[in-house]
């Protein structure tokens, strides 16, 4: 479903070859990878019983529309508002002629401008604990204990050199106070925990073996200088059918035709910094150039995350100029951490931040993602020695 500016159905399949069906009276072909629109007087009958769309013993065979019910439940995803009926998202659109159920969601009912059938209402997200005898989708398998992340892979267990990838771990089964050795080609290039981040090597061309505690878990991954040509090309933007806004760009082919747009150009640069995500859920601290801190209770995920087709909820925004360290003095398990995030000297610490790091000290896990942590690490012991000699 497109829900602006006026609600519209739509209707796909994987079909692999064009399909004839009859909607309203009307016959309309529907191609592979494609969508038609659905009339909305096909809510009615599929009430109670489901629906056949086409000659099911054509050449292309047909679609049958499943039976609806009176309550229709639609999830942001990547291609709009899609039907489910186990969602996995916290909240939901909600598409019904159930008349209890109106009166309960009227707050959060959106204008369809006239668009949808007489007893039809659509609401935009509903919180699925606002909504009865709704099941939630199987929870996503846990991650993996510990995993390669990030780096710059130029195929499977391949990476360019200088951009080494990241060994994450997940829930270990570890007491509070314990963490795994990493060995690297024999050598020990730190200690990993539950919820840590530890970035491995690719200075040098060739295999790299990791070994974590006791061969808990082990992989190669190698290096390489450079990454193998797969071909040139370019992008391109179809403007033409009803999915332009939906589509975004595709590799651009020679028989193309229509309106298209290639390349991209913004006319009034951003200069303003960024906000910091995080997904932490606890409390965190920022110390910033001048030395002062501030404290960041968890927000909730900003509105924009759905608008531009993000289904998640766990990172929030911090908002605060020139923050150079990133602190979780008392996250919900594992270790204290503190995240280095620009390569800036401080000259003073306010007493509370000389406090905080005091207390502090070599606890926390030092991570960054501007360099290597060996240089976090030893910004980190400079910020110790500063809070030590009183700021």
């Amino acid at each position: 479903m497109l829900p602006h500016p006026t609600p519209r159905l739509h209707l796909g399949a994987a079909n692999t070859k064009p399909l004839e069906l009859t909607l309203a009276g009307e016959r309309v072909m529907l191609e592979p990878d494609a969508e038609v629109q659905l009339p909305w007087s096909l809510l009615e009958g599929a009430r109670q019983r489901s629906l056949q769309l086409g000659n099911a013993r054509s050449g292309a065979g047909g679609i049958r529309l499943p039976q609806l019910g009176d309550t229709i439940l639609f999830e942001l995803g990547d291609d709009g508002l899609l039907r489910v009926e186990q969602p996995a998202s916290d909240s939901v659109w909600v598409l019904t002629r159930d008349g209890g159920l109106q009166e309960r969601l009227s707050r959060r009912r959106s204008n369809d401008r006239g668009a949808l059938p007489q007893w039809w209402q659509l609401y935009r997200e509903v919180p699925l604990d606002e909504l009865p005898n709704v099941e939630r989708a199987p929870g996503a398998k846990a991650q993996e204990p510990i995993r390669l992340t990030g780096g710059l892979p130029l195929n499977r267990a391949i990476y360019l050199s200088g951009f080494a990838p990241v060994l994450e771990a997940g829930e270990l089964q570890l007491d509070q106070d314990e963490w795994l050795p990493v060995m690297v080609n024999g050598e020990q290039v730190g200690l990993i925990g539950s919820g840590e981040r530890l970035a491995l090597r690719a200075d040098e061309t060739g295999t790299y073996h990791v070994v974590v505690g006791d061969s808990e878990f082990t992989t190669n991954y190698d290096v390489e200088p450079v990454g193998e040509p797969e071909g040139v090309g370019g992008l391109a933007h179809s403007l033409d059918g009803p999915n332009a806004l939906r589509a975004g760009a595709r590799a651009r082919r020679t028989d193309t035709s229509g309106v298209t747009v290639c390349g991209a150009a913004v006319s009034v640069p951003y200069e303003s910094e960024l906000p910091i995500l995080t997904r932490s859920a606890t409390q965190l601290t920022t110390i910033d150039l001048n030395g002062d801190i501030a404290t960041h209770d968890r927000q909730a995920t900003p509105a924009w995350f759905a608008e531009v087709g993000l289904d998640e909820s766990g990172r929030w925004e911090i908002f605060r100029p020139n923050v150079v360290w990133l602190l979780s003095p008392r996250p919900k398990s594992g270790r204290p951490w503190a995240r280095l995030l620009q390569v800036s000297r401080l000259e003073r610490l306010s007493p509370e931040a000389e406090e905080l790091v005091l207390a502090l000290g070599a606890a926390p896990a030092i991570s960054t993602r501007i360099g290597e942590c060996d240089d976090a690490n030893r910004a980190w012991a400079t910020l110790c020695d500063l809070a030590g000699r009183g700021g």
